[in-house]
């Protein structure tokens, strides 16, 4: 079957008293829903991704998404329920079987539960829905939260995303009703006759919707937070030149630095700092010398490929270290300059960047003033 999902976040999402709205604010390392989207687009049952999002986010969004394909991006409505439409009207042309639609509010999703619901509809349902028992007793209350009544919880249930629909007759539901006032997309379904089954969900994959729940999930998933580290280390010899170029900053110098690139050796040590921290290889791997295209590359390529390989592995950088080893020049003057490039760099604050130079007592080649080594260490934190 062709699976598609469709994750709204056209949302404003003020509930959360966040200055952004909740589905772009920073969770676990990454915006909120970068998490159910990298679910969707990483498994095999599903073939593209559609993301329903005011107009003003979708630079955003592309940007967050830079490295990933077989997406699309499309604006939202006033109400959920338009925007649900407007995905279903933007994924007419993929010709889908089934369609998979989720809040991007909800960042956690059961793979247990995704193939329960295909099951229903191999076996026929036109559509399921993950579901969670309501434990906690009911009640109705009046306008001065005074209680009236209680209710019966019996045969109740509280519905999560996503939920799944035979994509033809969804979209058929949407186009011939008001569904402008739509609970979800469940309701608009059955309305129209469709035969929705429920299964058992996962409290997991509750919606976040206030400050509250942003912090509850962050502590419940506290035990699966890994920090990894890595270290680099790098040399180049001296060559004729007149500056030398360290974390992207020229130096004057009597010599410049041998290599097939700029010869930043501060930026190499950290560039495979990173990959090591990610268990990626090494710079030599990635990039070559052997490859004329990385001749007199700058090495903030470098940099920046380690930086989104963090990013993209669901981590972020806590911090960086770099040792610069040399009898010459002497770099304490741009210690402030070198943390600067290389935070903007990494998108990390510059009191997360140590940088340090030191000499060898004259010992060894960078005593004798042959060339420059540099050592750095990565710290990254990876949520699993």
């Amino acid at each position: 079957m062709n699976n598609i999902a469709v994750i709204v976040a056209s949302g404003t999402g003020t509930r959360t008293g966040l200055d952004t709205p909740k589905q772009y604010n920073e969770f676990l390392g990454m915006p909120l829903f970068v998490h159910s989207f990298k679910f969707f687009h990483n498994s095999p049952l599903f073939s593209h991704v559609v993301l329903v999002a005011n107009s003003e986010w979708h630079d955003f969004i592309k940007e967050e998404l830079a490295d990933y394909n077989n997406f699309t991006i499309t604006t939202g409505g006033d109400t959920r329920a338009q925007s649900v439409y407007n995905g279903l009207v933007a994924a007419k042309d993929i010709s889908p079987d089934t369609v998979y639609i989720h809040d991007a509010a909800r960042p956690f999703i059961d793979l247990n539960v995704i193939n329960a619901m295909h099951d229903e509809i191999l076996n026929g349902a036109d559509g399921a829905i993950p579901y969670i028992e309501i434990a906690d007793a009911l009640w109705q209350i009046d306008k001065n939260q005074q209680l009236t009544v209680p209710v019966d919880k019996s045969g109740r249930i509280r519905a999560q995303t996503p939920q799944a629909f035979n994509f033809k007759k969804l979209l058929a539901a949407y186009s011939c009703c008001d569904f402008k006032s739509a609970l979800d997309d469940a309701q608009i379904a059955t309305q129209s006759g469709m035969i929705v089954k429920a299964i058992k969900g996962t409290s997991f994959s509750d919606k976040l919707t206030y400050k509250e729940d942003f912090l509850r999930m962050e502590k419940a998933l506290a035990p699966k937070i890994l920090p990894r580290s890595g270290i680099g280390f790098d040399v180049h010899r001296f060559c004729e030149g007149d500056f030398v170029t360290l974390c992207g900053i020229k130096i004057p110098h009597k010599m410049g630095l041998e290599g097939h690139s700029d010869a930043d050796v501060a930026w190499h040590a950290l560039t495979d700092a990173l990959l090591g921290a990610m268990a990626l290889g090494d710079i030599g791997k990635v990039f070559p010398p052997s490859d004329i295209k990385w001749k007199g590359a700058s090495s903030s390529i470098f940099l920046e490929y380690a930086k989104d390989q963090v990013k993209k592995h669901g981590a972020e950088i806590a911090n960086v270290d770099i040792t610069i080893i040399c009898e010459a020049p002497k770099v304490g003057k741009y210690r402030e300059a070198l943390q600067k490039s290389t935070a903007e760099i990494l998108e990390i604050p510059m009191d997360r960047v140590g940088i340090k130079a030191t000499t060898t007592e004259r010992l060894g080649f960078t005593g004798r003033s042959e060339g420059i080594a540099a050592q750095a260490i990565a710290s990254v934190v990876q949520y699993i």
